[in-house]
């Protein structure tokens, strides 16, 4: 083809002549974002238009946008046959739409408290994860115990996994906090029983029980319902009813159950009795696995060390007597118990024989691997700091009493002497000790490792 046999659309001569005419809007914009930005709800260039809300506002739009940004508009405009000219949504307001909008072009998000979730099914819908992914961080910076059930209801109705799995945490860490609002009377029956099926609360089974009694009665008023045990158990249908698990209860806490007539049959009471007891190995509609305590929560976890001796030296004999190696401790605050520092004389370190006994569990000490579940750290005068690590943390409960037990009935330990606090403070929390006999000597469990937590500002309350 000759130089003169077509347009030179792009020669310098006539870039130069365009130029002096105008500056073209491309020259003004030093971006992709600001070029989008310039064409965001605009007319020029666009070839796909969105009818928008009750009112039917017509939106212009651009095709290759919408496709490099969200999967389903891409099958919507380029992979059907006949792709639509005009996209109807009028199930949206406006305002959200085009909030939605600036964002596919510009990749601004303007959230509040009042658009977020609404943002949120419009990212969900469309299948935009980059802009879910932002929504949920920021509901999530607005969860506490007075909105975690609504946020839950929430995000199970708009099926997104990540912020339900936030909730689902924080419900299990704070379901005291939750049983005591008045919110949680108001909550959804499907809510009501995904809590009831979790298998980790921080709660006794009784309080799962007077919390959906209370949820029970506050149905039973808003419905204009009798208040009698038949009435609620026709209500709460065997769906609920079964949730609540009886049988992992002591005989005393379920005799509050049992003492509602109508609630329970007298079949299902004997039937939880036995099991209770350990005296009935037959089938039973109620689960009789306890619920397990909330061991790690989010974001950070870190063991505080505390420590009970002031000053300690080496007794005048060996014992195996185990009153010269317990102790008894309660907290004034839920506590999660991770491990213990023992110290030990050098003789004593291999841990031949040893068995380390607390909340009913028996620990063999000289059968954990060592830098994992077991650390040693050398003090003075040949004696040693050797950490354990229990294999399931505990919950250390208020107001109940613990024994920690360290034996070794064939070698015994070293006896201490020496002075111990009788209390340690840790944040708002107390845990205090006890001597379960009058022997003269300290023993030897010298330090409790226990869990801290740094959630977010919302959860400064919960640090332990």
């Amino acid at each position: 083809m000759s130089a003169t046999s077509g347009t030179h659309w792009f020669d310098s001569e006539t870039a130069q002549t365009a130029e002096t005419t105008r500056i073209p809007w491309q020259a003004t914009k030093s971006s992709i974002r600001e070029r989008n930005a310039h064409l965001l709800e605009s007319e020029l260039m666009s070839d796909v238009s969105f009818i928008v809300g009750k009112e039917r506002i017509k939106i212009p739009a651009h095709k290759h946008i919408l496709a490099t940004t969200s999967a389903s508009f891409y099958e919507a405009l380029y992979e059907r046959k006949d792709p639509p000219a005009e996209i109807e949504v009028i199930d949206v307001e406006e305002v959200h739409f085009r909030t939605l909008l600036r964002y596919m072009y510009t990749d601004h998000l303007k959230l509040n408290s009042e658009n977020s979730f609404e943002l949120l099914r419009l990212a969900v819908r469309f299948g935009l994860r980059h802009m879910e992914q932002q929504v949920v961080e920021f509901i999530e910076q607005t969860l506490n115990t007075d909105n975690v059930l609504e946020i839950f209801q929430q995000s199970t109705v708009l099926g997104c996994q990540a912020l339900r799995e936030r909730c689902y945490r924080i419900i299990e860490w704070t379901i005291r906090e939750i049983f005591a609002s008045d919110k949680f009377n108001e909550t959804s029956r499907e809510i009501l029983g995904l809590i009831l099926q979790m298998p980790r609360l921080n709660c006794r089974e009784v309080e799962v029980y007077r919390a959906v009694m209370s949820w029970v009665d506050n149905q039973c008023v808003v419905k204009d319902l009798p208040k009698d045990g038949e009435s609620k158990r026709e209500f709460m249908g065997f769906d609920l009813l079964h949730l609540v698990r009886f049988p992992t209860m002591t005989a005393e806490e379920f005799s509050e159950c049992a003492t509602l007539e109508g609630l329970l049959t007298a079949d299902e009471i004997s039937r939880i009795f036995l099991v209770i007891m350990d005296k009935f190995s037959g089938a039973i509609e109620f689960s009789h696995t306890p619920r397990s305590s909330v061991i790690s929560f989010d974001t950070t976890r870190s063991i505080l060390i505390l420590n009970r001796f002031i000053k300690w030296g080496r007794g005048f004999n060996r014992s195996i007597s185990y009153g010269h190696h317990s102790v008894l401790m309660s907290v004034t605050k839920p506590t999660i118990v991770t491990g213990f520092g023992l110290l030990m004389d050098h003789s004593d370190v291999s841990m031949d024989g040893a068995i380390l006994t607390f909340a009913g569990r028996d620990l063999a000490l000289d059968k954990l691997e060592n830098g994992s579940c077991i650390n040693r750290i050398e003090m003075k005068d040949n004696f040693f700091m050797i950490h354990i690590l229990l294999e399931q943390p505990v919950l250390l409960e208020c107001n109940e009493v613990y024994l920690v037990k360290l034996a070794n009935p064939t070698n015994g330990f070293q006896t201490l002497t020496g002075d111990v606090r009788p209390d340690i403070k840790y944040g708002n929390a107390t845990m205090s000790f006890k001597k379960p006999t009058k022997s003269p000597y300290v023993n030897s469990i010298a330090e409790i490792l226990i869990l801290t937590y740094t959630v977010n500002k919302y959860y400064s309350d919960y640090r332990v």
